[in-house]
């Protein structure tokens, strides 16, 4: 695991690309990081839990055959907003397969997302240009689900570099919710102490996701404070994730 967590996006790409033992790890990084948004965003799009599961084999799919790592190579945007793009055209894909009728408006306005440009995932344009599109409200969330698949991520991960006992404290305090006093109670320990695992060990997490994440991209958190609501709001919508 730890040798997963430390292959940072261009490497992982960079081994997806070549074969054997080095190629297999690359994609089992890939699974696991990126298994939450591809669910999720399935879910926004309305996407039953079959279509969830055949979207993230579909996707894995082109990652397994080159294609996500071969055509984002010469991609001059952040790898979150190409993988944006594949991943909403495969969701919109399973959508025609299964109610052709209801995918009309996604792209009648002719607009492209701002990060996207002119590549080749741009979805064949439909004609009806005066209909609203149905799944904006998905693009203009992709960025926050985005960083929240990396939160819940990071926090299995954050099991791993941290003792067992700050753990439990840190797992009864943010992960699982309870006051600060109870957790103190029952450790044996000050309030003080237990508010500062939960702090430091936020702060542990919001560093290591800014190591994985790739160079010249950022956490869009200003403060520590801010990260560790948008924590606390991850883990209380995914919780069954976490």
């Amino acid at each position: 695991m730890r040798e997963q967590w430390e292959m940072g996006t261009q490497t992982m790409l960079d081994r997806l690309r070549n074969t054997g033992t080095t190629r297999d790890i690359a994609l089992e990084l890939f699974q696991s990081k990126y298994r939450y948004l591809i669910f999720a965003i399935a879910s926004e799009y309305g996407l039953n839990d079959t279509e969830a599961n055949e979207l993230l084999s579909i996707v894995l799919r082109e990652v397994w055959q080159h294609t996500v790592a071969e055509r984002y190579q010469d991609q001059r945007k952040p790898f979150r907003a190409f993988l944006r793009t594949v991943i909403k055209r495969r969701a919109l894909d399973l959508i025609r397969k299964r109610k052709p009728w209801q995918v009309s408006l996604e792209d009648s306005y002719q607009q492209q997302d701002e990060d996207e440009g002119e590549d080749d995932f741009s979805l064949e344009h439909l004609p009806d240009a005066d209909a609203e599109n149905p799944f904006r409200h998905v693009e203009m969330q992709f960025d926050r689900m985005y960083y929240r698949n990396l939160i819940l991520y990071g926090l299995k991960e954050l099991r791993n570099r941290i003792n067992e006992d700050t753990y439990q404290i840190f797992d009864l305090a943010m992960i699982q919710r309870r006051s600060s006093k109870d957790v103190a109670d029952f450790f044996d320990v000050t309030v003080n102490y237990v508010n500062k695992v939960k702090r430091d060990n936020c702060e542990r997490l919001r560093q290591m996701l800014q190591e994985f994440i790739e160079h010249g991209d950022n956490l869009p958190f200003n403060t520590g404070e801010e990260f560790e609501q948008e924590v606390t709001a991850t883990i209380a919508d995914f919780k069954e994730w976490v």
